[in-house]
């Protein structure tokens, strides 16, 4: 690697002696062209003929410089080169990079000063003109940071990356892109059509948008040992538009996320974007908020669709598509019943066949479910609530699951209207365990559920009205008990059931329209419905 470092030095020295390198960056698209510079070919010609390798790296002499780059640390001796007009800076520095898949270097200008360090840093006065990239098998990457467009347009990786793309390994380019974002304070990053392939891992900065060509697509290498392909840490105001992340991957052991982020991540935007064949999850994002998903599809992933954990809130997520999650579809949870997650819209939405449930949210509250279909998840919930209050679910399709909807764990004060529950293998609606109360079930539609339509569990106070209940129960007697369209257990009291229409078209063994472990009139209000079948 050392090889590496001194190459990159002489080549520097002789373009120094050339050209006058500005103290500020200069970023003009006349300026960008592609390297003529192939570093990897040079590296290996040189390492070839070289002579002065040493165990495990490689030693560098150049002039007065000496760098030794070993696998595992990177040293310099503290000494300066100065060549007509210019000086260049090597400071004593000791960085251990064990452990690291790839290392980078920058050559900093400050008027006729330069210096090489491992560390990117936008507080100094210093410009970065060049990037080092040397990868785990010390092969080595040149970008010409100036070669940029202004930072209010866009920086092309496929610029900065010499051209090469459409299949070769790009996590350089695409990270160097970032790398500039980074110092610049942000800017907008394209990555034009084609595929390209990369190790993960790769970190957005602050302030970054990354726009995707129609066809462009994200490859996550052949046994790529990484965490994540694309993610963030306390990282605020990032749009990434478009591309494919395809995270299928050999490495079948490993649990790789398409997209990740940690640490408190703020305004995140997903337009348009697809996420299929992830060995882990397909986006997982822990203590953010202000998160918007609008046109996002996820299909076959190991993991859930879309997580978002001890959130604060203002999660949008509509026009989107999960599809066949081997957890929850999708996945939102507040901090705790004293931090919910406030200002949830999820809307004109599918989430399809999801392992777990379609749909799965603890501690939220004042939100809304609007205009979507959780269908088929076959061994759970079409939409999973654990301690959630005044959540209005309304206009939904909640057919094929193992239950349409689950009010459980004291969730309480919800507004369930004009939905459809239909053909789910046994609920309707559940609202069951410590005391769900004072939630309103009206004008929703029920019918051909397998075991009960509504079934309330421990739940009291809670208002059911003017909804149709028909032919619930169609496979009560597989689940050795008997049909209902409502069934009322465990001490439910002071529920409201007035104004619901009961048809039964089908014939059973034993048929209720309601049934009570109780006597019903003591302990709760039940007026003014049709029925059509028995009541107890």
């Amino acid at each position: 690697m050392n090889t590496i470092v001194n190459i990159l030095l002489l080549l520097l020295i002789s373009i120094l002696l050339h050209e006058q390198i500005a103290p500020t960056p200069v970023f003009a698209a006349n300026m960008v062209s592609k390297l003529p510079y192939n570093s990897n070919n040079d590296l290996q010609q040189y390492l070839k003929q070289s002579k002065n390798k040493v165990v495990n790296g490689f030693n560098i002499q150049v002039d007065d410089v000496k760098v030794i780059v070993y696998s595992g640390v990177v040293s310099y001796n503290t000494t300066r080169v100065v060549v007509p007009g210019k000086t260049l800076l090597l400071p004593s520095k000791n960085d251990n990079m064990s452990g690291i898949a790839r290392r980078y270097f920058y050559l900093y200008a400050k008027g006729n000063v330069l210096e090489l360090s491992s560390k990117l840093d936008s507080s100094v006065a210093f410009t970065p003109i060049y990037l080092f990239v040397f990868d785990s098998n010390s092969h080595l990457t040149t970008f010409d940071l100036r070669r940029l467009y202004h930072i209010n347009q866009t920086v092309d990786v496929t610029v900065i990356g010499g051209g090469k793309f459409d299949g070769a390994d790009e996590t350089t380019s695409i990270e160097a892109a970032l790398i500039i974002s980074r110092y610049l304070g942000g800017c907008n990053i394209l990555i034009p059509n084609g595929n390209y392939i990369v190790h993960g891992n790769i970190k957005i900065p602050n302030n970054t948008v990354i726009t995707f060509g129609e066809s462009a697509r994200i490859l996550l290498a052949d046994n790529a040992k990484c965490d994540f392909i694309i993610g963030g840490d306390s990282v605020d105001n990032v749009r990434i538009i478009g591309g494919v992340f395809d995270a299928k991957s050999s490495e079948s052991k490993k649990y790789i996320s398409a997209i990740y982020s940690w640490n408190g991540c703020k305004n995140w935007t997903f337009e348009n974007c697809k996420i299929i064949n992830s060995n882990g999850h397909g986006i997982f994002m822990n203590s953010a908020s202000e998160i918007t998903f609008n046109n996002i599809t996820i299909e076959n992933v190991a993991g859930i669709g879309i997580g978002i954990f001890n959130t604060t809130g203002n999660i949008t997520i509509k026009n989107s598509i999960i599809i066949n999650a081997a957890k929850n579809g999708i996945e939102i949870s507040g901090g705790a019943a004293s931090n919910f997650c406030v200002n949830l819209l999820l809307t004109d939405s599918r989430i399809n066949g999801a392992s777990g449930n379609n749909l799965a949210l603890s501690y939220i509250s004042n939100s809304k479910i609007s205009n979507s279909h959780f269908i088929n998840s076959t061994k759970h919930a079409g939409l999973s609530c654990k301690a959630c209050q005044y959540l209005d679910i309304n206009n939904n399709v909640f057919s094929g699951n193992w239950d349409g909807i689950l009010l459980n764990y004291g969730s309480s004060f919800n507004n369930i209207s004009n939905n459809v529950m239909k053909n789910n293998e046994q609920d309707g609606i559940d609202i069951a365990f410590n005391n769900g109360h004072n939630n309103k079930i009206a004008n929703n539609t029920f019918i051909r559920n397998g075991v009960w339509g509504l079934y309330l569990f421990n739940a009291n106070n809670n208002y059911i009205s003017d909804n149709t209940f028909q032919d619930n129960g169609t496979k009560a007697e597989s689940h050795n008990t008997h049909s209902a369209e409502i069934q009322i257990d465990n001490d439910s009291s002071g529920n409201t059931i007035s104004n619901n229409k009961f048809i039964s078209k089908l014939k059973y063994k034993t048929k209720y329209s309601i049934y009570s472990t109780k006597s019903s009139t003591e302990v709760n209000h039940i007026t003014n419905n049709i029925f059509d079948g028995e009541f107890r």
